[in-house]
């Protein structure tokens, strides 16, 4: 399948305003991909209009993009909405309070599925959590969810960044990678996560970002690991 699995909406404040849900969906279509994530910074409260809004349309998971006390970023992708909004909860009550001011950073709007401006989340959400990257990850896993280490070579909230490399300890399902040619690298550094998925996602802020139709995956290995987590 065809695949963007890290796009922001306008509930994150660095995302342009016109990144609502139904245009998110349409221009994937017109780039004729297959499956698609919404990954707002440390929220899933866009997904419940993703899930109305796609049916029928296109394929989706629930997702969203966590930071760590580490300021690691790390995405935690779900194949239930339940279990995704059972996690929301969780990360509200570790994200650090911080009023958003929304001139400063941006708008923060939930949409509904016919996109409409429901309200505007009052806390800035690219903050961290109070939560360690290895404690992170295990909890995505309770709640039947995968953990992707985000865009891994980028310059900032990147294990490579924090840490320098990827330790052991971290029970992740698989990383991210900007562009293609990072596979490599990623195999030839890490040979032994050789089992781990690696996606090439777009970290979409705006329409005109979101994946060409270039990258795509086979979904029963993601279908593989959530299924490992319920049992």
């Amino acid at each position: 399948m065809y695949y963007d699995l890290h796009i922001h909406s306008s509930l994150s404040p660095c995302s342009d305003d016109d990144m609502t849900v139904n245009n998110i969906i349409n221009m994937a279509i017109i780039k004729e991909l297959e499956l698609i994530a919404i990954t707002d910074h440390n929220s899933l409260l866009q997904n419940k209009a993703l899930r109305d809004a796609s049916e029928n349309k296109i394929k989706v998971l629930y997702g969203a993009e966590l930071e760590s006390i580490e300021e690691v970023h790390c995405l935690a992708l779900f194949d239930n909405y339940d279990n995704a909004m059972r996690m929301n909860q969780f990360i509200e009550d570790k994200l650090i309070k911080e009023f958003n001011d929304y001139l400063y950073y941006g708008h923060q709007y939930v949409m509904d599925e016919n996109d409409n401006i429901i309200r505007e989340y009052p806390y800035l959400l690219i903050k961290s959590l109070e939560i360690r990257l290895k404690d992170l990850i295990d909890v995505i896993h309770e709640y039947h969810g995968i953990a992707i280490l985000a865009h891994i070579y980028a310059r900032r909230y990147s294990v490579h960044y924090s840490f320098k490399k990827i330790k052991s300890e971290w029970n992740f399902d698989g990383v991210e990678v900007n562009k293609a040619e990072d596979i490599i690298r990623f195999k030839e550094e890490y040979p032994e996560y050789k089992d781990r998925i690696i996606l090439v996602n777009s970290d979409a802020h705006s329409l005109y970002d979101i994946n060409e139709r270039e990258n795509d995956i086979d979904y029963k290995i993601l279908e593989e690991r959530f299924e490992r987590w319920r049992n």
